[in-house]
């Protein structure tokens, strides 16, 4: 139940912030698990409509297990769980091509963490790791673009228009102690936007970390103090801050458990 009520949290959450995108004013909402728990959910109650698009299945389109989707004006992006490929659709479900270069050497990964599409650059980006962590950028028919190696873990990444990246690390808790940061298309890091609490010594997963609607980037986690934040024409803003009830115990981010994040259903940027 109380995993049912983060999801709805974060739904609610994200457009929140996505409405509030101008000046945003810090708030603080308090969240009591023990009353706050629902046993119905309706669609209705955080959805518009509902629409249903088949993806074309080929010998060449096989999906193992969907870990992410990414909506564009004209292309739908399905990230593959168990295989480290992205396949890409039209918008009516026709399969297009795929990202699919896996391997040891240039323009090549191991697995895929995350991705991202630009739409105004036409390329697709994605986070690596299995042997050494690299960004990799490649536009839609899989031809490298640019890459460059890091020597941290990336859990997601947003692709500026000008090939600047703003990279998260909020589910660490390795070193570099950046939780989000900003760096260039070589892997200059040319700022850092917040530091993890290092009270915190359990990782959270690192599935989604970051939102994006409106060219507006969001994110909260445990690790940053449940703020969320915004991140929009190089402001960084806090929204809103949570209180959850009952409070958890001094040592419960120190146990040597996962902290798993509910994301939303909303889809990804330009919707």
């Amino acid at each position: 139940m109380k995993i049912i009520l983060l999801f709805i949290l974060n739904i609610l959450l994200t457009a929140f912030v996505s409405c509030t995108n101008s000046t945003p004013q810090e708030s603080v909402v308090v969240i009591d698990l023990d009353k706050d728990v629902q046993k119905t959910i309706k669609y209705s109650s955080f959805v518009d409509s509902i629409s249903y698009i088949p993806l074309e299945t080929t010998d060449s389109c096989l999906i193992g297990h969907v870990k992410d989707i990414q909506i564009a004006d004209s292309f739908i992006f399905v990230l593959d769980k168990k295989q480290p490929i992205i396949f890409i659709f039209d918008r009516y479900g026709h399969y297009l091509s795929k990202i699919d270069r896996r391997g040891q050497g240039p323009g090549e990964y191991g697995w895929i963490v995350q991705f991202y599409y630009n739409e105004n650059r036409k390329s697709i980006s994605v986070c690596t790791a299995s042997g050494s962590c690299k960004i990799i950028e490649y536009d839609l028919q899989g031809n490298l673009i640019n890459e460059f190696s890091n020597n941290y873990f990336v859990g997601d990444l947003y692709q500026f228009d000008n090939g600047d990246y703003l990279v998260s690390r909020i589910g660490r808790i390795d070193k570099p102690l950046s939780a989000v940061l900003i760096c260039d298309s070589k892997g200059n890091i040319k700022k850092e936007l917040l530091q993890r609490d290092t009270t915190y010594a359990i990782d959270c997963s690192d599935q989604w970390e970051l939102e994006v609607f409106d060219n507006t980037i969001n994110f909260m986690s445990p690790l940053l103090n449940n703020i969320v934040y915004n991140y929009n024409k190089e402001v960084l803003s806090k929204t809103v801050s949570f209180n959850f009830l009952p409070a958890p115990t001094k040592d419960f981010y120190t146990k040597k458990t996962r902290c798993i994040r509910i994301r939303s259903a909303l889809p990804q940027n330009n919707i």
